[in-house]
């Protein structure tokens, strides 16, 4: 007997199509003519579902900001992915396309066209989004605040402006008040690929008005640049040169592996953490338990979030909801060796 996978043959489909078909999902969105094939098919082969086959298979598109080997080297954004497959092997969900930014290549989203839903990883400009609703409004965004985004679509982040306040409360309780902040700038793709940049980061935000509560407006000092090892390096360079002769107390630090380039120039100028300077940072990759004086950092879990994102799009999938919404993963802040009380 022809089995399921012979029938997506010759309808020119996938399984999961054909089985959502057959179990009457409301949700699949197919063309007239591709149900016609997928009868033809079915009549050809006079095919009959087993048992085990009318378990409703869901398919998902994926659209992330980040190459295939940009993924590779972040773990912040691997552990998303890993997230979303470990979600979708205990749903019924699988990932039908993943398509990664490209340098220099423009994005044919009409290739999620026939997903689901689509779960848009990292930030991208206004014209994607419009485009992705056209095609399917079953969209999920991860990684970015939902007042960032024009669209009633569901989100899934963790709130950093928050864990930015939590890291400058405690510092502010130790008796700092001379914090610098080293950041990234915000990033968002439009559909040829073009990176767009600008300084409302918002941990760079969340510190700028944080300052300004406390009245301490005289002491802002920002460093902004690209991300990563090299540019966190780049930048206390030049914090360093602007103010060899009157330090900070404390440094706020966007991510881990910015913070790897800030112990690296900080150290080279015999420079000591914590006794000279605090250093705090986010991600809580697992460099910043071997760093010495190990790292405080933000956990944040993108693991979860990607996991959060499947059931978020299933939920719409399954009609089980239909207004949009906004959640909001947690964070914890991993007190470690890098900070130091100035009230001792």
């Amino acid at each position: 007997m022809a089995g399921i996978r012979t029938v997506a043959k010759r309808a020119k489909v996938s399984p999961a199509t054909v089985s959502r078909f057959l179990n009457e999902d409301a949700t699949l969105k197919i063309t007239d003519e591709t149900k016609q094939r997928i009868l033809e098919a079915v009549s050809y082969y006079d095919y009959k579902p087993r048992e085990r086959e009318r378990k409703k298979v869901f398919e998902i598109g994926v659209l992330t900001s980040v190459s295939e080997i940009q993924e590779l080297e972040d773990p912040y954004f691997r552990s998303i992915r890993v997230g979303v497959l470990t979600e979708c092997n205990q749903s019924e969900v699988e990932v039908k396309k993943i398509l990664y930014y490209q340098a220099s290549q423009e994005f044919d989203l009409s290739q999620l066209k026939d997903c689901g839903a689509i779960l848009v990883i990292g930030r991208f400009q206004t014209e994607v989004y419009a485009e992705l609703i056209q095609m399917n409004s079953n969209i999920v965004a991860i990684d970015v605040p939902s007042e960032e985004i024009s669209f009633p679509i569901d989100t899934v982040c963790t709130d950093l402006a928050k864990a930015t306040v939590a890291h400058l409360d405690r510092l502010y309780q130790k008796g700092h008040r001379e914090i610098c902040f080293i950041g990234g700038r915000k990033k968002s793709l439009g559909k040829d690929g073009w990176i767009l940049t600008d300084d409302q980061e918002v941990r760079y935000q969340a510190y700028l008005k944080w300052m300004k509560q406390y009245d301490l407006q005289s002491a802002v000092d920002c460093y902004i640049g690209d991300w990563g090892y090299e540019e966190g390096y780049r930048l206390t360079e030049e914090l360093l040169a602007k103010r060899h002769d009157h330090l900070p107390t404390a440094i706020v630090v966007a991510s881990d592996p910015m913070a790897v380039g800030v112990y690296r120039a900080l150290q080279r100028k015999g420079i000591r953490i914590p006794e000279d300077i605090s250093i705090v940072s986010f991600d809580d990759l697992e460099v910043a338990q071997f760093l010495t004086p190990t790292l405080s950092s933000v956990a944040i879990s993108a693991e979860e979030i990607g996991k959060v994102a499947v059931r978020l799009a299933k939920q719409r999938l399954t009609g089980e909801r239909k207004i949009h919404m906004n959640v909001e993963v947690g964070y914890q802040i991993q007190v470690r060796e890098s900070e130091r009380s100035l009230n001792e």
